[in-house]
């Protein structure tokens, strides 16, 4: 298992990423590639270009976002509140190798509901 990693922050007007050796940030790249911006390009094809240079052999990527909602690259679901981080990483939702979404969490009470997709 290796300790590089890429983490992604994909909003509806925005793009962030981070490489990530570990603990320590090794990179970092923003842009307004938002999933409401593709100019009818791919999500693959715009990750592709965002994090060029940076997945060398199989680095995972870990994205978060609207990225996973229903206007992004894959809907991936919501998890009740409280949810720890064993089941978060139990339901990452892969969207292609080595590539996963987080999922949002949600939470009701009585009137009351209320979502996020990790973005916040």
């Amino acid at each position: 298992m290796t300790s590089r990693y890429i983490a992604v922050d994909w909003g509806s007007t925005n793009f962030r990423a981070w490489l990530f050796e570990g603990e320590r940030c090794l990179d970092s790249r923003q842009s307004a590639a938002g999933i409401a911006r593709l100019n009818g390009q791919s999500p693959a094809a715009v990750l592709a270009t965002q994090i060029h240079g940076w997945r060398e052999g199989r680095t995972p990527v870990v994205m978060a976002g609207m990225i996973g909602s229903n206007v992004g690259w894959k809907n991936a679901p919501y998890l009740p509140l409280p949810a720890d981080f064993t089941a978060i990483g139990d339901q990452l939702t892969a969207v292609d190798e080595g590539i996963w979404i987080v999922p949002g969490l949600c939470t009701s009470r009585e009137d009351h509901h209320n979502v996020m997709r990790g973005e916040e």
